[in-house]
C-alpha cells in the first residue's frame, strides 16, 4: 500500500471543477441502484473523492518511468463517460488504467456486476464505453487531509476470471460488504486489499480473494 500526499494547488483546482460540474450536470441515481437519488452534497463528495484518487495515481506515475496523460477535467452530461481514466506508456506499450476510489474506511475493491461485460474474446469492458482496462487500481481516499493510498490492483484477466467464477467473486445485493457493517445495494464482484486480507476473512462467512499488491515502482 503506497501513501501519497496530494498537491494542494491541484486539489483546489479539482474542488472548483467539481463545484461547477455539480451545477451543470444532471446526475444519475445512486450509482447502479436506481432506487435512490443522491443529494448535491453526496454527488460533490463522491466526485471529489474520485478525482483525488486520480490525482494520487497521477502523482505516483510522475515518479516512475511511465508516461501518462493528465487528469481529465472535462464535464460530461448524464449517460456519457470518458474513454477511461489514464493511458500510461512504458517501452512502447500502452496500458489502459481505471481508478476505483473509496473512503479510508474501505478494505475491499468492489465493482458492480452490471458495470462490466465480457466479450467473446475474453476481454472485459466497463459501462457502455469502449473501455477495456488493463488494470483497475483501488485507491483509498482521505478528502479532509488530502491523502490517498494505492491499496491494490486487478488486471483485465482477473476481471475475466471473476465473471466466469461468480460463486467465488460475486456478492449478491443484501448481505454486508465483507469486513463492514454496510449492506450491499447491488451485486458486486469483491476483492480484499492485501493489507486487510486476514482481518476481513476472519470476520467473513466467505473467503474474499485478495487483489494483487500495488508494487512501488518509483525511481529512488
Amino acid at each position: 500500500m503506497i501513501k501519497i500526499e496530494l498537491n494542494k494547488d491541484m486539489c483546489d483546482e479539482i474542488d472548483k471543477f467539481v463545484a461547477t460540474m455539480v451545477k451543470e450536470v444532471d446526475f444519475r441515481p445512486n450509482f447502479f441502484d436506481n432506487s435512490e437519488e443522491r443529494s448535491p452534497g453526496e454527488i460533490q463528495e463522491n466526485a471529489i473523492e474520485g478525482k483525488y484518487a486520480e490525482l494520487g495515481f497521477y502523482q505516483y506515475i510522475q515518479g516512475t518511468k511511465y508516461e501518462s496523460n493528465k487528469i481529465n477535467l472535462d464535464i460530461y452530461q448524464r449517460g456519457k463517460w470518458d474513454a477511461g481514466d489514464f493511458k500510461i506508456t512504458y517501452r512502447g506499450t500502452t496500458y489502459q488504467v481505471e481508478i476505483k476510489s473509496s473512503s479510508m474506511k474501505s478494505r475491499c475493491l468492489l465493482l458492480p456486476c452490471e458495470s462490466m461485460r465480457l466479450t467473446s474474446d475474453n476481454k472485459v469492458y466497463f459501462y457502455d464505453k469502449n473501455n477495456c482496462p488493463d488494470w483497475v487500481i483501488g485507491v483509498r481516499v482521505d478528502t479532509k487531509h488530502r491523502v490517498v493510498e494505492l491499496a491494490g490492483k486487478v488486471t483485465n484477466k482477473d476481471l475475466c476470471h471473476a465473471i466466469k467464477n461468480p460463486e467465488t467473486y460475486c456478492w449478491r445485493a443484501g448481505p454486508k460488504i465483507p469486513g463492514t457493517s454496510i449492506s450491499l445495494k447491488v451485486d458486486n464482484y469483491v476483492w480484499v486489499f492485501p493489507n486487510f486480507k486476514e482481518r476481513v476473512n476472519k470476520n467473513s462467512d466467505r473467503i474474499v480473494i485478495q487483489t494483487q499488491e500495488f508494487i512501488d515502482k518509483r525511481r529512488n
